[in-house]
């Protein structure tokens, strides 16, 4: 920390990879209540998009938006050589929501989804934090 500038400017990406935590965990979370509250067969919900569905919608803009804001974290000379495609997480949880117009037939769907997230989006994250 040279200078109080540098100092504000990593609070600021601290900040802004803090925000967008935050919304990717709420946005599994509304996700995974949706999904439970979807069903199986007799159990699940058929009368359109219910309350749900809705918080899970907002919490996907949201995450797209804390995305959008922390953008900054991922480019630059020293971050474009760590990640090739900073927008690669991103479609990966969009697609994770694409089915939520349109609920599956079965709970497995945005499990797999998730379970693919997991397993390929957070590692990247992971890996690029190490790489630091």
């Amino acid at each position: 920390m040279s200078t109080w500038r540098e100092q504000i400017r990593l609070q600021d990406r601290y900040q802004k990879a803090d925000i967008l935590l935050r919304c990717f965990i709420l946005c599994i979370r509304a996700g995974s209540d949706w999904q439970w509250d979807c069903g199986v067969g007799e159990n699940r919900a058929t009368t359109g998009e219910s309350e749900k569905a809705r918080i899970w919608r907002n919490a996907l803009m949201d995450y797209r938006l804390a995305w959008e804001l922390a953008h900054s974290l991922f480019v630059g000379d020293q971050c474009n050589r760590l990640t090739a495609h900073p927008e690669k997480l991103q479609s990966e949880i969009i697609d994770a929501g694409h089915h939520l117009s349109d609920p599956p037939t079965g709970t497995s769907l945005f499990f797999k989804q998730l379970e693919k997230l997991m397993a390929v989006g957070v590692s990247e994250i992971i890996a690029r934090r190490d790489a630091k």
